[in-house]
Order: structure tokens, then sequence, then C-alpha cells
């Protein structure tokens, strides 16, 4: 399924991420437009009620990509590796 919102993030999060992380908002947003993703939610529903996460996969890794969204765009909120994921998805 393509995403045909408009996707967003903040600007000061994503260079922490790729300096800390090495991982790529742009790049994230470019497999979830094509489509190249599956949703689940958040573990912790507690903390992060209604909360989903992207699970993209980027250099043969699952990457989990916690969003929200309104009826209009999907906010990125942080990304990270997952071997849990990884383990149950590739």
């Amino acid at each position: 399924m393509h995403i045909k919102k408009f996707i967003e993030w903040n600007a000061e999060k994503a260079e922490i991420l790729r300096e800390s992380r090495g991982i790529d908002f742009n790049e994230l947003a470019n497999k979830i437009k094509s489509g190249d993703y599956k949703i689940i939610p958040v573990d912790n529903q507690i903390d992060h009620k209604g909360q989903n996460m992207f699970l993209v996969e980027i250099d043969n890794y699952i990457h989990c990509v916690p969003f929200v969204e309104d009826d209009n765009s999907i906010f990125l909120k942080t990304a990270f590796r997952s071997r849990k994921h990884q383990k149950e998805n590739l």
C-alpha cells in the first residue's frame, strides 16, 4: 500500500539519528512512500496509546519507525534497528 499522506519529522531529531545511529529519515520515508513496509502497534500502549510503527527493511535489517498520524500527515517520532523484529520478520 502506497502512502499518500505528507510524511514529516523533527529536523533536530533527524540529525541526532543520522549521527548516532546512521539512520536517515529521508531514506525511511522513501521506502514508506513506495509501500515497502509493515505496520504494527507500538508494544508499550500504556505510554504510547494508539501509536503504531512502520517496520522497514534497509540494508537487510529491520528498522522500527514509531509514528503518529492525522488526516493529512504522518509524523515520524524516531527510528531504531530491532533484533527482535529482525528475527520475526525476515
